[in-house]
């Protein structure tokens, strides 16, 4: 697999996409995150490509409905680690 770093305009579009917005009890809009939406898209933005192949020994594109798709799903979750890292992303890569 190749991945690249996300560019700071795929970010900002991927956040985008990921937040909905929610009024606080205090009135104040509070961001929610979906964290499996902002996954996929970080995925499908940083993945270039891959060698992965569906039953029939097709190649899979690079797209999020393929990416659901993919068994085992530890390897997605793989992905996901190793994406953050590269992006600076997960909760570790923010502490520092």
């Amino acid at each position: 697999m190749v991945f690249r770093q996300w560019t700071y305009g795929e970010k900002q579009q991927a956040l985008r996409s990921a937040t909905s917005w929610r009024r606080a009890p205090t009135g104040e809009l509070q961001p929610d995150v979906d964290p499996w939406v902002l996954n996929d898209l970080m995925l499908a933005a940083t993945v270039v490509e891959w060698d992965l192949v569906d039953e029939a020994g097709k190649p899979l594109p690079v797209t999020v409905e393929a990416m659901r798709g993919i068994r085992p799903p530890e390897l997605v979750e793989e992905m996901i680690a190793h994406t953050h890292g590269l992006n600076g992303v997960g909760v570790e890569a923010r502490k520092k």
